[in-house]
């Protein structure tokens, strides 16, 4: 009778040592389900609520230009579905003066696409052409760029290293994507986190899932806060790619 009843109890602790595991990773699951819904809710306050007038970048150049509406969708819809559910990290870059040597924007500003022609060389990396298929060939990971320029020169500079096909699977986000903003344009006190939190609500990452390198401290101590892995580089050169090895446990 004794050992009868030893060993119901013994079932008795081991199924209570499964269910409170299952009810903590329930908790687990949920809290995670919770944090993207609230950044969900955080981004569409953003595009309901108008923002603030824009605000022109500091760092661009204050000589006139003729105005254009350089704006361009993030990406077109089909890429982002297809790609979006096999996403499990994210590698995002800066793009003036981080990715490329020079201040595009300051440089060119909203001058015709047409006179604007970003080499390879102009890349901060000595080879940026096999960096970028390097990141591209990790299964899972998601190459970006967020930045305050122009979305039709970022796209242009990434076209030229790596061609138009495989430049269509790197995501490109500015001020433009937003109500209220144009490309160009700072966004003031919400730094790069509101181009990170698309990034991370249109691939469903979350802000560990990212490494981001920018050049400014502000953008990059912002991003920290949200709980992104950033750096600050000026610009990203061969020197800065262990920070990525070590992020994605891998050797480019």
């Amino acid at each position: 009778m004794a050992a009868a009843l030893r060993d119901r109890l013994a079932a008795a602790r081991h199924l209570n040592e499964v269910l409170r595991g299952e009810v903590n990773a329930l908790n687990k699951r949920t809290k995670k389900v919770e944090g993207r819904i609230a950044r969900i809710a955080s981004l569409t306050a953003k595009l309901v609520v108008p923002p603030p007038p824009p605000v022109e970048d500091a760092n661009a150049a204050h000589d006139p230009a003729p105005v254009v509406d350089a704006s361009t969708p993030a990406a077109p819809a089909a890429v982002v579905a297809e790609s979006a559910a096999a996403v499990s990290r994210a590698v995002v870059f800066d793009f003036d003066k981080c990715l490329m040597k020079n201040h595009w924007w300051g440089d060119y500003r909203n001058r015709p696409i047409e006179g604007i022609n970003p080499q390879p060389t102009d890349f901060g990396h000595s080879n940026i052409t096999a960096l970028f298929e390097s990141i591209l060939a990790v299964e899972g990971v998601l190459l970006a760029v967020a930045s305050f320029g122009r979305h039709d020169v970022i796209k242009k500079a990434i076209t030229s290293a790596i061609g138009a096909e495989k430049a269509e699977g790197v995501f490109v986000t500015t001020p433009g994507d937003f109500p209220g903003y144009v490309d160009g344009c700072s966004m003031g006190a919400q730094y790069k986190n509101t181009e990170l939190t698309l990034i991370m609500d249109t691939y469903n990452v979350a802000a560990e899932d990212i490494i981001f390198f920018d050049d400014s401290k502000d953008n990059v101590k912002h991003a920290q806060k949200m709980g992104c892995t950033a750096h600050v580089v000026m610009p990203f050169t061969d020197d800065h790619v262990p920070h990525i090895n070590a992020f994605l446990g891998v050797e480019l």
